[in-house]
């Protein structure tokens, strides 16, 4: 885990799987016990590395922010959810 928001429901956390290729999220209702997003395509990046770093909660839901690897340089990307489960991205 790189970053937590707390949200109305609870908390998101965002950061790497173990591989340290895909990125992963996590929600929990009280910050105490946490439950893996399922594997989904907003999780990896061909199969070069992809981190989600950053998270935020706000108005029309989260907002994540993190890097792709680019073949020798890398590129900011974003994801979007509504729940923290099921996410959009990277862009």
């Amino acid at each position: 885990m790189r970053a937590v928001a707390a949200t109305a429901s609870g908390f998101v956390a965002v950061g790497l799987d173990g591989h340290d290729m895909g990125a992963l999220a996590w929600t929990s209702p009280d910050g105490l016990d946490w439950t893996a997003a399922p594997d989904q395509p907003a999780f990896h990046y061909f199969q070069l590395p992809l981190r989600m770093q950053s998270v935020i909660d706000g108005p029309a839901g989260l907002v994540a922010g993190g890097w792709r690897s680019d073949v020798a340089k890398g590129s900011a990307v974003t994801w979007t959810s509504t729940d923290g489960v099921t996410w959009r991205g990277p862009t």
